[in-house]
């Protein structure tokens, strides 16, 4: 190699080497100081991933041992606790038998009944305060009941079980498309009432209101105040029931008769109970005694004749919601608050009437089609007609919501021109602001697991039960062999039908989501079900089957009767037999008579006569209407009642229902042990309670008996758990822990290199030395 005095070659690959070596032995000594072959993904990333997911499993396979343990400790309790009452029930099975002995007297027994009371007292006190991290174990607790309002065996699922993580009262629904195999699970959403407040409309007089349970929902009032006699006066104008109160009188009882005037003290507030009309009106400090207000309960007219008839009359729409009521608001007039005035002139020849354009307000004619709004004039002609008032409601541009009827009658003559004003002053009416929540819907394709079970394309079989999770609902249904693949299950709550062919074509029903409780689906069942007719409840289909008929007095012009039915009411309130469709569009309310008398809103029917041909035009047809009132429909209720105080323990690192265990403790109190007023007063009563006190002695047994099983359960959970630990750990070493004295040996041999890198670039840096002997 030729010397030369720019490179110096030698120290060069000298250094270079010594570099790899000095990386190298870092590295080495890297893992000997943390005992693990691979440090960093550089290492062997595949068995930094595979090691890392043996790590959490490890940790999780330890988590679950503890678990375990805990489940363990915790059954020890319970059972100490039943050990002792046991005890009790040895001495009070010998108390029992002494006091029925004929030797005692009623004193004598009333001595043993002492203790014997006092023994219950104190079964009732273990079963009270046996804790486990403050749960109760023995007291009994809330369990999950679950409702169905029809029988699934029907559909061929032979069980629907929810967990623990369902909330009470949450509502399911199940359906099965055949055509693609789907079977769909919806958590269904429930409506519900926020409050229940009263509107009022374009009212001044700086005064609340408030409705009892008892007032109907959409109910209107109207109010007054003479100012003169004090007197406030409130009036049902659905009724006419009306109410009055001399509001110096309340007053003065309330604050004193020092109050001036009547008034209300400043600061104060006075909340006056009109009881029989079921309405509180509240008077502040503000609310003026010195003014009258007028109630308005018709529409007044200028300048419009009556002619032969009996002239004009109003009807208002008492469910105005907050949006149209400010709508309604801004076409107003100034100067006339809560007052709507509609123009008028003479329909020319001495007979009608013309309604004219107002901005933002549309007419129809006789229930006719709504015009467009502002757009054009509304003509009466003659006789007897309804003019609709229509606004906006919703900013659409289109005229949605209908605020009143105007009547006219007997237009025989010349009307003349003036004006009609509709005034909404001092009206309210009763209202609910709803809450709707969204359904969630889970679709599962069943073909894969049901040929995979059964066979491609086969039913399940005799034997073969197939379970399907929807754990994002915490439910779990279990088919078996009724359930037919190429059938369709269509529950769809709320579809109606008429079975009388053409007598409500295309009925709608809207349910009432909130209606399925315990109460409710014993009330269903208690209408029974007529086989021959069919009319009644069906539990195997979850069918309502209402009978109707032809209303004859209407010559068939498109009106049917629903039929009464014990427990079932039809419009508002209980115990109305019967309830009338009159008319394309008409509705009934169907409400359901509880066992307390009370009643619960099933939903609302409408008719459809758009293509009934007018009820076929013959009078007294009979026939039937069928609600899908709940097939498919099932519900998770809490009995706060239960017997049984159920424990969830994980004891796996999944999280399937194989990952945990279902702990269920039995309740050992009075009530649980068949012992709550059993006493020893008499010898009838002692023998009684012998017999009692060895059933309750069984019913002990019976649960100490579960719960050594569990243990046992769980203690070869726990031996398994720790066999999956040791593998597990086992596994995560040979991946990642370092094999030490293989690794000293590899250090040692990157030592020597290391050492001799040095010493050979410091041999290389001596090299330049014999260039320079040249220059001598």
């Amino acid at each position: 190699m030729p010397l030369t005095v720019i490179s110096n070659f030698a120290a060069n690959v000298a250094h270079r080497n010594l570099a790899k070596s000095d990386m190298e032995t870092t590295r080495s000594l890297t893992q000997l100081s943390s005992g693990q072959r691979v440090v960093s993904a550089r290492d062997d990333a595949a068995s930094m991933a595979i090691g890392s997911r043996l790590r959490a499993e490890v940790a999780a396979l330890q988590a679950a041992r503890v678990n375990a343990g805990q489940a363990v400790s915790m059954l020890q309790i319970a059972e100490g606790a039943m050990g002792q009452v046991d005890g009790i029930l040895v001495r009070m099975k010998s108390l029992a038998i002494q006091a029925g002995s004929s030797q005692f007297g009623s004193v004598e027994r009333s001595l043993i009944d002492a203790e014997f009371q006092q023994l219950l007292l104190e079964i009732d006190r273990i079963a009270q305060d046996t804790e486990f991290n403050g749960a109760n174990l023995l007291d009994g607790g809330e369990a999950s009941v679950l409702l169905q309002a029809s029988d699934p065996v029907n559909d061929g699922i032979s069980k629907i079980t929810v967990d623990s993580s369902v909330d009470a009262d949450s509502v399911f629904r199940y359906s099965y498309d055949a055509s693609n195999e789907i079977l769909s699970v919806t958590k269904m959403g429930v409506s519900n009432v926020i409050e229940n407040r009263a509107k009022e409309l374009f009212d001044q007089a700086n005064i609340g209101f408030s409705f009892g349970s008892t007032v109907a929902d959409n109910a209107t009032f109207s109010y007054s105040f003479d100012q003169a006699t004090d007197a406030f006066t409130i009036t049902n104008l659905l009724t006419s029931e009306t109410s009055t109160l001399d509001l110096t009188s309340v007053v003065e009882q309330a604050f004193g008769a020092g109050a001036a005037g009547g008034q209300v003290p400043s600061g104060q507030s006075l909340d006056v109970d009109f009881s029989s009309l079921g309405v509180t009106v509240t008077f502040g400090d503000s609310f003026d005694f010195s003014s009258s207000l007028t109630a308005i309960t018709s529409v007044t007219q200028t300048n419009v004749t009556n002619g032969n008839g009996s002239g004009v009359a109003t009807t208002y729409n008492s469910g105005l919601s907050d949006q149209a009521i400010s709508v309604l608001s801004g076409l107003l007039a100034s100067g006339t608050a809560g007052q709507l005035a509609l123009a008028t002139t003479d329909g020319g020849n001495g007979n009608g009437q013309v309604f004219d354009a107002l901005a933002g307000v549309a007419f129809s004619v006789d229930g006719g089609t709504v015009g467009t709004l502002g757009a054009a004039t509304a003509a009466l002609a003659d006789g007897n007609h309804t003019l609709g008032v229509h606004i906006d409601a919703d900013g659409d541009g289109t005229a949605d919501t209908q605020v009143a009827n105007v009547t006219l009658t007997g237009m025989a003559d010349a009307q003349g021109n003036g004006n009609v004003t509709i005034d909404f002053r001092q009206r309210l009416s009763n209202t609910q602001t709803v809450e709707a929540l969204d359904d969630q819907q889970i679709q599962l394709d069943l073909t894969n697991r049901i040929d995979t079970l059964a066979g491609t394309g086969l039913n399940l079989q005799v034997g073969q039960e197939l379970d399907i999770d929807i754990p994002q609902f915490g439910v779990q249904l279990t088919l078996d062999k009724g359930f037919d693949r190429t059938v369709s299950l269509a529950n769809t709550i709320g579809s109606a039908s008429d079975t009388a062919g053409t007598t409500v074509a295309n009925a709608a029903f809207t349910p009432n989501t909130t209606f399925l409780t315990a109460d409710v689906y014993s009330a269903l069942l208690g209408l029974g079900f007529d086989n021959t007719t069919g009319v009644g409840y069906d539990p195997n289909t979850g069918l309502l089957r209402l009978s109707v008929s032809d209303d004859s007095s209407a010559n068939g012009a498109g009106n049917v009767t629903l039929d009464g039915k014990t427990g079932l009411s039809f419009g508002f309130g209980v115990g109305n037999p019967t309830g009338d469709l009159n008319g394309n569009g008409s509705t009934v309310d169907i409400s359901l008579t509880l066992a307390d008398g009370s009643a619960v809103e099933l939903g609302t029917l409408t008719a459809d006569f758009s293509n009934a041909g007018n009820n076929g035009g013959t009078v007294g047809r009979q026939g039937t209407i069928d609600i899908q009132l709940g097939r498919g429909i099932f519900a998770n209720q809490v009995d706060a009642n239960a017997l049984i105080n159920t424990f969830k323990f994980r004891i796996g690192t999944g999280e399937a229902a194989s990952d945990e265990i279902n702990l269920t403790i039995d309740s050992v109190n009075t009530t649980a042990l068949g012992l709550a007023g059993v006493d020893t007063s008499t010898e009838e009563n002692a023998n009684a309670a012998s017999v009692a006190v060895s059933n309750a002695v069984t019913g002990l047994n019976r649960a100490r008996a579960n719960l050594g099983a569990l243990q046992n359960r769980l203690d070869i959970a726990s031996t398994n758990l720790a066999v999956s630990l040791e593998n597990s750990e086992a596994a995560r070493s040979q991946l990642l822990d370092l094999d030490m004295a293989q690794e000293i040996t590899n250090f040692t041999s990157k030592q020597i290199l290391l050492q001799a890198g040095v010493s050979m670039l410091a041999q290389a840096n001596q090299l330049p030395q014999n260039l320079l002997r040249l220059f001598q």
